[in-house]
């Protein structure tokens, strides 16, 4: 059986970099035969992204997802099951910074949007892919989901006021799932001083705590170059 990855938020940036570091691992730390499956609501981009994966010698399989609508999450996690049969790593990184505006001047509109691709978003993730996790930890796999937040998941940011809320409760969600499943997850994202992280440096985090963090769980890994110290 295939060792089954999945993305979202794959089609550019730190998702597309996570499924691309997948797909690169070694195979003692992600086993092979290895299908990466790419979720974005962006065509072109995931496509891309599956082009990328498969010559890295994973195959790829490109599934239209919009994380602000439960019935395509759950098609999602459908895909995966017809297809594959088991899901063994998740990275929920689909996200977005939303509008710059003081908090008075915000437009609900706006704030209503970020809530429901940053927050409501990750949680239908997880919602339909843990019982797939589940299932493959019942097989006797060590199944892994990483949710990508940001050190904005830390701290306040002016002018930024609903990223920063859901990235801050994208923690706490995280951190009660991990008490419920005993599995392993975090967040991660981050900016170093001086200049932000790159995609590579995040997917590495990425794979890291997907197939070699054993120990940790419910854990917010801050990659922030030491603004944090």
């Amino acid at each position: 059986m295939a060792t089954v990855a999945l993305v979202t938020g794959a089609a550019s940036g730190i998702g597309r970099a996570a499924a691309l570091a997948f797909a690169a691992a070694p195979p003692e730390r992600v086993p092979r035969p290895l299908a990466v499956v790419v979720a974005d609501i962006d065509v072109a981009g995931g496509e891309e992204t599956c082009r990328l994966i498969e010559e890295r010698g994973a195959s790829a399989l490109f599934v239209r997802t919009d994380v602000t609508e439960e019935a395509a999450v759950s098609a999602l996690a459908e895909a995966v099951r017809s297809r594959y049969g088991a899901l063994h790593f998740a990275a929920i990184n689909a996200g977005v910074e939303g509008a710059r505006a003081a908090t008075h001047d915000y437009p609900t509109a706006a704030f209503d949007s970020v809530v429901a691709v940053n927050l409501r978003g990750s949680w239908l993730c997880l919602k339909h892919l843990l019982p797939l996790l589940l299932a493959a930890r019942e097989a006797g796999r060590d199944p892994a989901v990483v949710v990508t937040s940001s050190t904005a998941g830390l701290s306040g940011m002016p002018e930024f006021a609903p990223y920063c809320a859901t990235k801050h409760a994208l923690i706490g969600l995280v951190r009660s799932a991990a008490r419920e499943y005993a599995g392993r997850a975090a967040t991660n994202a981050g900016y170093p001083i001086g200049r932000i992280a790159t995609a590579g440096e995040v997917a590495e985090a990425v794979v890291w705590l997907a197939a070699g963090a054993t120990f940790s769980t419910g854990t917010a890994l801050v990659l922030d170059g030491g603004a944090g110290a």
